[in-house]
Parts: C-alpha cells; structure tokens; sequence
C-alpha cells in the first residue's frame, strides 16, 4: 500500500461476546432465557452468576488450576449389558440411525436413578450420542446429573477468555 497523506481511519470493535453475552465489569450478563430459568430454579442472581470462576490476574496462575489426575471408574462398567431399567422406564426408545444415535422418550434425567445412570453411560459408549428431549433441569440439577459420569472439568481456556 503506498504512503498517504491522511491517517487511516480504525473501526473499534466491541470485545467478542460468548453466547450473545456481553462482558460488563467483570462479570456476564445472562441472557433472558437464563435468567427466567434460573429463577424457576431459586437461583439468587444478586450477586452476578454463582458458579462463574474469579479473572485470573496472571497465565502463570493457570498452572496451578491444571487438575491432578483423578483415578477414574466408568460408570458404564456397572451397567446391565441388556439396559432394563433405563429402557424399562422410557416410553419409546427410537434409534436413529443402525450405529448411532438413540432417542429416550419420557424420561428426565434428574429422575434417573443410579443404575439407570449406569446403563446410561453404557448406551452413550455403545450408540455415541443419546437425545433427552424436554428436559426440565436447573443449573443445580444439571452438574449433579453430570458429577455421576465423572470429575467435572472447569476448561482453562473459558477462565482466560
């Protein structure tokens, strides 16, 4: 580009946003779908969001967030091979396709009970992905349904950003 007589002139652009939020002093503001279901669930958003980790200050500190290795026990090892209890209980289950994919009809996942969760790892290993449709779960509900399968992991890069 050849040298010119006038400055060019620079867009500034708004910082890049996660889910259609926007980074306000410190902290997100929750988009309105969120909130109404944070509100069914009790959640007191007073005080901005409860489970959001602190901005780190330095990069060095992500070292000291890096998990240590955790012994883990697949939950789907404890399953019935034949899936009687999570099957049992669902209204229709449709396979999508001949390999993969399944669909559980009539079921919340935060009514599952531990062997139903168990058979539940078990399908996921075995058709790869698996669809609840109309789930009425709070953030709460959510990670304890989560916790069952494993350790939950809190990804360094979401703290960085």
């Amino acid at each position: 580009m050849s040298p010119s007589a006038v400055e060019p002139a620079t867009a500034t652009t708004p910082a890049p946003t996660k889910n259609g939020t926007e980074r306000k002093f410190g902290k997100f503001t929750i988009p309105d779908v969120a909130r109404q279901r944070m509100d069914k669930a009790g959640i007191d958003l007073s005080q901005g969001y409860p489970e959001y980790p602190a901005d780190l200050v330095y990069k060095q500190d992500v070292a000291a967030l890096q998990p240590e290795p955790v012994p883990y026990d697949d939950p789907g090892r404890r399953a019935d091979k034949e899936k009687k209890a999570l099957f049992g209980a669902a209204k229709e289950v449709r396979h999508l396709t001949f390999h993969c994919g399944t669909e559980i009809v009539g079921l919340q996942l935060k009514d599952l009970t531990e062997q139903q969760k168990d058979e539940l790892a078990l399908l996921v290993c075995e058709r790869g992905v698996v669809f609840f449709r109309d789930q009425d779960l709070s953030p709460q509900q959510q990670r304890d349904v989560t916790a069952h399968f494993g350790k939950i992991f809190v990804c360094i890069t979401d703290i960085l950003s």
